[in-house]
């Protein structure tokens, strides 16, 4: 599946390890990064990394858990001006 580069990839999940380097990965390859996870204090760091290195990324605090919080996470995702691309 071809993903158009200045496609957005909402990543939920976007901890420490393993949701961090998938966000800077893309992020990297040009997509606009959405990162959500629960303790939405922690996203500052990863979210200054990928801006360092010329990415686009937007954070918020998700619990996936709530449906309401991942309803408007992924429309926010779905709001932006970067073409729909893939949910991890």
């Amino acid at each position: 599946m071809a993903i158009q580069r200045n496609a957005s990839v909402a990543v939920i999940g976007a901890g420490d390890y393993i949701g961090a380097a998938i966000a800077r990965k893309f992020a990297a390859e040009g997509f606009t990064v959405f990162v959500g996870r629960r303790n939405g204090e922690k996203l500052a760091p990863l979210l200054a990394d990928i801006e360092a290195f010329g990415g686009r990324a937007i954070g918020r605090k998700l619990d996936a858990r709530v449906a309401e919080d991942l309803t408007a996470f992924l429309g926010e995702a779905e709001r932006s001006r970067a073409p729909r691309g893939l949910y991890i």
